[in-house]
């Protein structure tokens, strides 16, 4: 994964974190297939903004925050 596709799978993370769509779950798929190839900076920021959001309650229904925690269980 070059730079640029990294930049524009977090941005679509962000769109979809919190959504009440399909987003969440087609993003979070993607991440997940992703991850080792995300940089740690990366991969530590969007981990802070899905414990955020849940603990804000904002990360979406129920369904999607079980899929953010998918997200969370990786290494």
């Amino acid at each position: 994964m070059n730079p640029t596709e990294e930049t524009i799978l977090v941005f679509a993370f962000r769109y979809a974190l919190g959504r009440r769509s399909t987003a969440p779950g087609i993003v979070a798929n993607h991440l997940i297939k992703q991850w080792a190839n995300l940089a740690p900076h990366s991969k530590a920021q969007v981990k802070e903004e899905i414990r955020t959001a849940i603990s804000r309650g904002d990360a979406g229904h129920p369904c999607d925050v079980e899929t953010w925690r998918e997200v969370l269980d990786q290494p």
